[in-house]
């Protein structure tokens, strides 16, 4: 018999969230080889370069983009889309896979509105991954939630190279499949360590660009102001968050 269907459109909101769930959340790090690769080997094999580009065509997943057609997209579109993916990536590598004589300004420019400055480095925003209207597919929990409860991660993230999960979990009170995404997101897990920061401290860029990283501190000041109030976090619990020395900076 016939099944009445609700159709969405590709750039509703519920789709992207739908199209999020065919991205491999990985599982433990034990025995998985995808994870043992150099930054810039993980971003191909992401975001594979197009045909034209290489002599063999590489085995790629196929529920992403190829290059060539993601260059065709306004250059924002493209860094979203890329940003989506990776989740978290140095400003050098995001330049690597754009096409070369993109301008480094503009690149700056639209980075900006999809992540944050963490370490040097760009994390997507929470918006981004978990838009209006949607929800977990762990835990049915809103998305302005979630987004909360992921951007305690990462602001976490800016205060310290490492993040301790039962300690996510006792502030935030979300779930533990949802506060584990949030750390797969931007950090690996180090067996009786805690979950530390994928990237390195990305220097260069901090030196390079310290407009943007002051246009970014204030950010995350705000970000953490909310934080405070949503989370109701004591004046002892943000002295002994306060940002250590670098590599660890704010941002």
């Amino acid at each position: 018999h016939w099944v009445h269907l609700h159709y969405y459109g590709l750039k509703d909101s519920r789709s992207e969230h739908e199209r999020q769930y065919l991205f491999s959340q990985g599982h433990s790090m034990a025995g998985n080889t995808e994870l043992i690769k150099s930054p810039s080997e993980y971003l191909m094999m992401l975001v594979p370069p197009s045909v034209e580009e290489e002599k063999e065509k590489p085995v790629a997943p196929s529920n992403v983009l190829p290059m060539a057609q993601l260059r065709t997209l306004p250059l924002a579109d493209q860094i979203k889309i890329l940003m989506k993916n990776v989740k978290v990536i140095a400003f050098a590598s995001l330049m690597s896979l754009l096409a070369s004589g993109t301008d480094p300004t503009a690149v700056l420019r639209s980075i900006q509105q999809v992540a944050l400055l963490v370490q040097g480095n760009w994390v997507v925003k929470s918006d981004i991954l978990y838009p209006k209207e949607t929800s977990s597919p762990h835990s049915g929990v809103p998305a302005e939630v979630l987004c909360r409860g992921r951007d305690f991660v990462v602001w976490k993230f800016t205060q310290d190279r490492w993040v301790i999960r039962k300690e996510v979990a006792a502030v935030t009170k979300l779930g533990p499949d949802d506060v584990k995404d949030f750390l797969e997101h931007v950090s690996f897990l180090r067996i009786n360590r805690g979950w530390e920061f994928k990237l390195r401290y990305d220097e260069d860029f901090v030196k390079k660009h310290p407009d943007v990283v002051q246009r970014q501190k204030m950010l995350w000041m705000g970000i953490q102001a909310k934080l405070e109030k949503v989370y109701n976090l004591s004046k002892e619990y943000l002295a002994s968050k306060k940002p250590a020395a670098q590599p660890a900076a704010p941002v």
